[in-house]
């Protein structure tokens, strides 16, 4: 206990640890197959890392574009199960648009934005990005 009151309580700010993202396509070049011959639909993995020994408990967006730079899709990421300490966030991608419509043989960019899920500390940290790209052959 302090008697002096120039003593006081100051608030410590903890700032989070920086996340960096890799973005891997799988398989690519990715060849969409016909739904009755039992294609499966392409993965792809965002393998986050910081350099705390902490499990990550991160929410992302992901963000698919055209070689023109038109939007196909956006969607968020799919968390990992609880208990699994760095474990990759996956995203199922079936080579169709939000509309459910087909897209065509061609070059698509993914962008991935991930941030930490839940942000108890004073100062929220920078949502890390990534990117890839990624070729649909039909």
């Amino acid at each position: 206990v302090q008697s002096n009151d120039n003593n006081r309580r100051v608030r410590l700010s903890i700032k989070p640890a920086p996340i960096t993202v890799k973005v891997i396509p799988a398989p690519n070049p990715y060849r969409p197959a016909v739904k009755y011959s039992g294609g499966q639909p392409s993965r792809i993995i965002v393998r986050a890392t910081s350099k705390t020994a902490m499990e990550l408990d991160l929410k992302g967006t992901i963000a698919i574009y055209d070689n023109v730079g038109n939007t196909v899709l956006t969607d968020t990421l799919i968390t990992p199960p609880a208990g699994l300490a760095n474990a990759d966030l996956v995203y199922l991608w079936d080579g169709h648009n939000s509309k459910g419509r087909k897209v065509g043989t061609g070059v698509y960019l993914i962008a991935v934005s991930v941030e930490y899920a839940t942000e108890a500390k004073e100062e929220k940290g920078k949502p890390a990005t990534g990117r890839a790209m990624m070729c649909i052959v039909r």
